[in-house]
């Protein structure tokens, strides 16, 4: 059976082509970035969270896929009126691969892709030594990943200890606050908030004992293909 796809979600996007989707797939946000020739061969339906319905409808979609966390209800049940709507939920490394084989499973694709990328996972000799981690995503507010986030699951398959880990979601972060805390590494994620070098100072400042580091967002919360990035480190 042929599928009309949409994906609204950028990381399952690329795991959709990973799964030898691509020709099938019909529409896509702006934010999905990989593989780079989607974003000149595909419909454009908008953000991930102001997708455009109307646009939506006119491809005729079969299935949209979309996420708990990066989608908003009301337009999965809006959507949900002309097509069939396939909601993910991850907030772990264990959801993830869970969930990749769920879309392998109903568009009848082979799990074998999800099996190679979880042993990579499971071969990790976590790096992280324990050492604990304040990961930035946003500043004006200042926030943070908290415990339940997957991006708090990869820090901890990396061996490091969030501090924000009995915190849920993303948590704003007062000035008060971080200064009561003492993390030994401070990450500035490249994604959602561009944080860059240019920041260095400002952070450092305020936490002049932490190592601060600009990391790539990608590999911290985009889960699919995009978890091979581990091979660096095996």
């Amino acid at each position: 059976m042929k599928h009309r796809i949409v994906s609204l979600v950028p990381s399952l996007t690329e795991w959709l082509v990973a799964l030898g989707l691509e020709e099938e797939l019909v529409g896509i946000t702006t934010f999905c970035v990989h593989p780079p020739s989607l974003l000149q061969e595909k419909i454009k339906v908008g953000g991930t969270k102001n997708p455009n319905i109307d646009r939506i409808r006119s491809l005729n979609s079969t299935v949209v896929i979309m996420n708990k966390e990066e989608n908003r209800e009301e337009d999965a049940k809006a959507i949900s009126e002309f097509s069939k709507v396939f909601v993910t939920e991850i907030s772990s490394v264990e959801e993830a691969f869970s969930e990749m084989r769920r879309l392998a499973q109903f568009f009848e694709k082979s799990e074998v892709r999800a099996n190679e990328l979880e042993s990579l996972w499971e071969q990790l000799s976590k790096p992280g030594n324990g050492e604990s981690v304040l990961y930035l995503i946003w500043k004006k507010p200042w926030m943070g990943a908290g415990g339940d986030t997957y991006i708090s699951s990869v820090l901890n398959r990396l061996g490091y200890s969030n501090v924000l880990q009995d915190w849920d979601r993303y948590p704003e972060i007062s000035i008060d606050f971080m200064g009561k805390i003492f993390p030994k590494r401070v990450f500035l994620s490249s994604e959602p908030y561009p944080f860059s070098e240019k920041h260095f100072a400002e952070v450092e400042a305020m936490f002049p004992w932490s190592k601060v580091e600009l990391v790539d967002g990608e590999k911290f919360s985009w889960y699919g293909e995009r978890m091979k990035w581990v091979e660096e480190l095996l």
